[in-house]
């Protein structure tokens, strides 16, 4: 067990590092790792208690700067997708086909950055867009901890140049 417990937390200061220089990639760097050691279940809850930690201080820090009628049309599909997730996970949280899943999603994930084009965002898909996007970012991130990227999808399309 303290064996263990070192490695979560050399992986958790590894992870923290990373989000530190670079401004994001705990969740990935951590559900990367932590699956290995404890259950998807118990990976996800502390991956999803240590960032909700750590937006809460980026939020008391930006909050002057943040727009939120312009996140809510993305962070209320969001919230929906993580509701359901928590019952997925509550049902499914134990069983290794999930650490499966994770896997074949994070090694999708890279795949599709490499193989992406830069796109310009359509005028019909904007509605869609946010909907769409914050929803799966939800629900991903409920289950695996790794929603972040489905988010930054929908910004680096909706603010070209911005962010």
């Amino acid at each position: 067990m303290g064996l263990e417990l070192l490695f979560v937390f050399v992986i958790v200061v590894i992870g923290g590092f990373i989000q530190g220089a670079s401004g994001f990639g705990f969740g990935l760097v951590a559900m990367g790792f932590l699956p290995l050691f404890l259950t998807l279940k118990e990976s996800t809850l502390i991956v999803i208690a240590l960032l909700f930690v750590a937006s809460l201080s980026i939020v008391r820090k930006m909050y002057q700067y943040i727009e939120l009628k312009g996140l809510l049309l993305i962070i209320l599909p969001a919230m929906a997708g993580r509701v359901f997730s928590f019952f997925i996970l509550t049902a499914y949280g134990d069983m290794d086909v999930l650490k499966q899943v994770l896997g074949f999603f994070l090694i999708g994930m890279v795949i599709y950055l490499l193989l992406k084009k830069k796109a310009s965002p359509s005028a019909e898909m904007k509605l869609v867009t946010p909907l769409v996007l914050g929803f799966l970012g939800g629900f991903i991130g409920g289950i695996f901890a790794v929603g972040g990227p489905f988010f930054v999808f929908y910004f680096f399309d909706a603010l070209p140049g911005q962010v």
